[in-house]
């Protein structure tokens, strides 16, 4: 069975560094299960898909911005605001849930997961890929 997704892999999402599109791909599967699992309503799931989400993307964030500094990229301390300010904002998705305030989370979290990631992969990210 096909599981449902918010967004698909797309050769634009490319930055040209083989590593971080891998990371982002697995980035992008990680935001998708976590929408999987709010359909669901399964608020222990949501809870357990948003932790592995904020630890991948501080491991993710560090490489990232660890690359950037490698290539002197001018925008770095932008660009990790930006991370920050993810990172800050599924935190309190993950702790609306465990306070059991998940009935406008749901929708809220889909959505800024949705247009972050097209946002940030398309635009911000874009700003240091090669090619």
């Amino acid at each position: 069975m096909n599981r449902p997704i918010i967004i698909s892999w797309d050769p634009k999402f490319t930055v040209g560094n083989p590593a971080l599109d891998e990371e982002h791909k697995t980035l992008l599967a990680l935001i998708n299960n976590v929408y999987v699992s709010a359909q669901s309503m399964n608020v222990d799931d949501v809870e357990s898909r948003l932790s592995i989400l904020i630890a991948f993307s501080l491991t993710h964030f560090h490489h990232e911005e660890s690359y950037m500094r490698k290539m002197l990229f001018p925008e770095i301390a932008d660009h990790k605001r930006l991370h920050d300010e993810f990172l800050i904002k599924v935190q309190n998705f993950h702790t609306s849930f465990q306070k059991g305030k998940n009935a406008g989370t749901t929708s809220e979290m889909s959505t800024f997961l949705a247009s972050w990631w097209r946002d940030h992969i398309l635009h911000e990210d874009q700003k240091y890929a090669v090619g």
